[in-house]
């Protein structure tokens, strides 16, 4: 499987946010079938991680795609993270109504709780930014990732 994880959620965890099923599997008989057998799912492998890469090529690509998502059910948008992620790339990008509607909407007691610290901030996008920066800090941490250089928004 591969995935695409977005960092500015914070779930402390590598999750899987938007993610694309192997098609290929391969049953150990041998050590030589085996290691001819996983070519095909290497190769599945960096086809689809390159197709990832291209589907959400920028933000503007990444919240399009969790917008799209989260106002496609809106009964699931309360009950999941979906309406989280999307109320999150609104905030980033300055659309206050529209973090505002996600946020506020938010019913699964998991992302209700995270996305608390975040509903006072809605009005001011700069704010907004710099806590959703510190997200993705405290998240590239726990996953040991290289700290940035720059804030990510």
């Amino acid at each position: 499987m591969n995935a695409a994880h977005w960092l500015w959620i914070g779930a402390g965890f590598m999750s899987f946010d938007e993610a694309v099923p192997s098609q290929c599997h391969v049953e150990f008989d041998t050590d030589e079938q085996f290691r001819v057998g996983t070519s095909g799912i290497v190769e599945e492998a960096r086809s689809t991680a390159l197709a990832i890469d291209e589907r959400f090529n920028s933000f503007k690509a990444i919240a399009d795609f969790v917008v799209a998502r989260a106002q496609s059910d809106p009964e699931r948008m309360g009950l999941s993270w979906w309406g989280y992620e999307a109320g999150i790339v609104s905030g980033l990008l300055g659309r206050t109504e529209e973090a505002s509607l996600f946020l506020h909407g938010l019913t699964d007691g998991r992302v209700v709780e995270r996305a608390e610290h975040l509903l006072p901030l809605i009005g001011d996008t700069a704010a907004f930014r710099s806590r959703v920066n510190y997200v993705v800090a405290q998240e590239r941490e726990r996953l040991k990732l290289a700290a940035l250089e720059r804030p990510a928004f």
